[in-house]
């Protein structure tokens, strides 16, 4: 019997702006204010048919036009994997635009950056991998640029980033950031 594998496959039904109550409040307990979310972020439903269910996730959009997603159930998926590339005013774009990059292994940490900066936007390149195994993908982009500012996490699959980003610059200089939350995962659990 053949298949049909994208009937079995969860795709996404519905993205709108980020709404109602669950979200929201995801948000809120992760420490992420809804304006900054808003400026970053949609509300994203995906329709599981294996499950026959349907999930409401907050997505964070990527360069292939996909998005990488999250949800207070604890779910992660995204719908085509990729890195974000966004230019300092806050706006995707494939083209370096600063000569330093910021690089965040996750979307919260980007957002929880933000926050605590007290500012919306990165004021200079950067890159959310939305995942380690997303690295080959950015390795054009950070070489681009004279230095690079590392948020990974503090674990074996980031210190191992955080080794392919230093070669990839090549003699730049990469600033590795998570000695300031050392005593947690990431930066969105610092916050």
């Amino acid at each position: 019997l053949k298949r049909d594998t994208d009937k079995d496959r969860s795709h996404i039904t519905s993205v709108r702006e980020i709404g109602g109550n669950y979200i929201p409040r995801y948000l809120e307990i992760r420490g992420i204010p809804l304006r900054l979310a808003q400026f970053y972020c949609k509300q994203v439903r995906v329709y599981n048919p294996k499950k026959q269910q349907n999930f409401t996730m907050l997505g964070f959009p990527n360069n292939a036009g996909g998005f990488a997603m999250s949800s207070p159930s604890g779910i992660k998926s995204t719908d085509r994997a990729a890195i974000t590339t966004l230019t300092p005013t806050g706006q995707i774009s494939k083209s370096p635009s600063s000569a330093n990059v910021t690089i965040f292994e996750g979307f919260f940490d980007f957002l929880s950056w933000r926050v605590m900066q007290g500012e919306d936007r990165p004021g200079c390149d950067t890159v959310v991998l939305n995942s380690t195994a997303n690295i080959n993908q950015a390795k054009e982009y950070i070489a681009a640029h004279q230095s690079a500012t590392c948020f990974l996490d503090n674990d074996e699959a980031g210190r191992e980033c955080l080794r392919r980003i230093t070669q990839i610059m090549d003699g730049k200089e990469v600033k590795d950031m998570s000695p300031l939350y050392n005593q947690h995962n990431d930066l969105n659990e610092l916050l």
